[in-house]
């Protein structure tokens, strides 16, 4: 699989509520929860004017009383001149680079078949009013993001499994989402509770999910992770994970509104 199709498949597997699609990208927007699915996603090697690409952006944004995201894509087959012009003109403009991250991907025919024998006594599928609560309670999100997310998360299309995992007392400990698009795997939204963290339940639910991802047709899984993240990049990589390509968000924050 080639960059196009992961973007294609992230973009499936977290739809936004709404889209303009252009002829180098799509504009996004969430009620301006999440910088992912609000902002301006460029299709790999398309072909611009910065100029006209900054005007646009700026006034579908403003239209929604949100600042301006433009997300940039790193790789060897992308990342050339217009892309690094365009990097500089929206850094010469103001927009701060936020949220650098990498996208890894994980061939799944190379998985140990031990996986498929693990118990699964731990887990168990949720419905989306179950896991959503759980997920902006592990990962600190706020509670005035919850409607939009919910409505993002309804709009899914594909297969998709929302998955908790409990602890020896049967408390709710940890929770993920995979998402499979045209045979391949998105993991979203893997969060542990700040009291079990370090003890393999991020693990166990990124195991389970390929699993699901596996005997649903999946050949590659995906997911995306903040540089920051250091942790979770030494954890994905033991499991197969490797860099396919980088982003970051260029962000023209205003002083009453930041998109996180």
């Amino acid at each position: 699989m080639n960059l196009v199709d992961f973007e294609q498949a992230s973009r499936q597997a977290w739809p936004a509520l709404e889209e303009q699609h252009l002829s180098y990208g799509v504009l996004r927007y969430a009620q301006g929860v999440n910088r992912r699915a609000n902002s301006l996603a460029l299709f790999p090697g398309a072909r611009f004017d910065s100029d006209d690409l900054i005007e646009t952006t700026e006034r579908f944004f403003a239209e929604k009383s949100l600042p301006p995201i433009v997300r940039i894509l790193k790789s060897d087959g992308c990342h050339g001149a217009g892309i690094e012009d365009l990097d500089r003109e929206l850094d010469r403009k103001g927009y701060v680079a936020h949220a650098k991250s990498k996208l890894m991907v994980c061939d799944l025919s190379l998985l140990p078949h031990s996986i498929h024998n693990e118990s699964l006594s731990v887990f168990h599928s949720c419905n989306l009013s179950q896991w959503l609560p759980l997920w902006h309670d592990f990962s600190g999100r706020e509670a005035e993001e919850l409607d939009a997310n919910r409505l993002m998360l309804q709009k899914i299309e594909f297969p998709h499994s929302y998955l908790c995992a409990r602890s020896r007392n049967s408390q709710v400990v940890s929770c993920g989402l995979g998402v499979l698009s045209n045979n391949v795997l998105g993991l979203f939204a893997i969060a542990t509770s700040m009291q079990k963290r370090k003890q393999g339940y991020g693990r166990k639910i990124v195991t389970e999910l390929m699993k699901w991802g596996i005997s649903n047709g999946a050949r590659f899984a995906y997911l995306q992770v903040e540089l920051a993240n250091e942790s979770a990049i030494r954890l994905y990589q033991s499991m197969g994970f490797r860099e396919r390509y980088s982003y970051w968000y260029r962000v023209k924050t205003t002083p009453n509104r930041i998109v996180r």
